[in-house]
């Protein structure tokens, strides 16, 4: 049977696809408005936007250490996400991806944010 032990050594990796998991995690946004993550200096946010169009996905930068990511009509109580992890930019000379789904009761909901940031291969920035 395994143990638990207090020790910092015994850290666990996770990887997909020769892609190593950085962070993985589910959040519940506090109004239906937005959702903000800081990495180390870069952000990202996340906008939920309903405008009664299709679903669709708008990115822009405000910075080269910002990425905003608005999320339209993603108001779907059975999930709706990337059907693939993205390229979204680079993590410490490496290639940084996000794979998620969003869940929502309704328009005016909060949302569940399941994420996760993935690193892959070395690259020149």
């Amino acid at each position: 049977m395994p143990t638990e032990q207090n020790n910092k050594s015994n850290k666990i990796s996770i990887s997909s696809s020769n892609k190593e998991v950085l962070h993985s995690g589910a959040v519940h946004t506090f109004s239906a408005n937005d959702l903000q993550f800081k990495l180390e200096g870069l952000t990202f946010i996340f906008s939920f936007i309903d405008d009664g169009g299709k679903q669709r996905i708008e990115g822009s930068t405000s910075s080269d250490k910002q990425l905003n990511i608005k999320l339209f009509n993603f108001t779907n109580p059975l999930g709706t996400g990337l059907i693939k992890p993205k390229r979204i930019g680079s993590y410490k000379h490496r290639e940084l991806f996000i794979a998620f789904t969003v869940y929502a009761l309704n328009k005016k909901s909060t949302k569940l944010f399941n994420y996760t940031f993935f690193v892959g291969d070395e690259i020149d920035d």
